[in-house]
C-alpha cells in the first residue's frame, strides 16, 4: 500500500529528479531549454521556497519506500476580495506520477490529500496548470476552467 507523507529535506534530489522526468515527457516545451540549467534553478528553487515555507511538497512512496509520485501546495498572496476575504487560495503544482505506476488512482488520492490541507489552512479555492493528459483528472476532481484568467507572455 501507498503511503502519503510531507516531503523533507532529504527528499530534495529525488524532487528534482522526478521534475525532470516529467519535463523530458514534454519534448515540445524543452526545445533549445538549457537542461543542466533547468535543473540547477529548480534545485535553487525547491531549496529556498520548501526552507521558507512558501512551498510544501507531498510525496507518494510505495510499500519499499520509493517515491511514486509528487505533488505541492503554494499560498500565492492575493489582495481579499468579497468572494474571498481572507485572500487565501491554494496553487497545485508538481504533480507527477512515474509512468509505470498511472493508472492505479495515486494523483487522485494525492490530489484529494493537498486540496484537504489547503482547505485545513482556510483556503477558498485552488488553481493549478494541467497538461492535456493530466486535464482529466482534475476535471473528476471538480476543476473547471476559468474564464477570467487572461494571460501575456512577457
Amino acid at each position: 500500500m501507498e503511503t502519503i507523507r510531507r516531503a523533507t529535506p532529504d527528499d530534495l534530489e529525488t524532487l528534482v529528479r522526478l521534475r525532470m522526468e516529467m519535463w523530458r515527457e514534454f519534448p515540445e516545451a524543452l526545445q533549445n531549454a538549457d537542461m543542466a540549467l533547468l535543473e540547477a534553478s529548480t534545485r535553487e528553487y525547491l531549496h529556498q521556497k520548501t526552507a521558507s515555507g512558501d512551498l510544501a511538497f507531498w510525496v507518494v512512496e510505495d510499500a519499499a519506500g520509493q517515491i511514486i509520485a509528487t505533488g505541492a501546495l503554494s499560498f500565492p498572496p492575493h489582495l481579499p476580495t468579497p468572494w474571498n476575504p481572507s485572500g487565501l487560495r491554494a496553487h497545485v503544482i508538481g504533480m507527477y506520477t512515474l509512468p509505470e505506476r498511472r493508472s492505479a488512482g495515486i494523483a487522485s488520492r494525492l490530489l484529494a490529500h493537498l486540496l484537504d490541507q489547503a482547505r485545513a489552512r482556510g483556503a477558498v479555492s485552488a488553481t493549478l496548470y494541467t497538461s492535456d493528459s493530466g486535464r482529466p483528472l482534475y476535471e473528476q476532481a471538480g476543476f473547471t476552467q476559468s474564464e477570467r484568467t487572461l494571460e501575456l507572455k512577457l
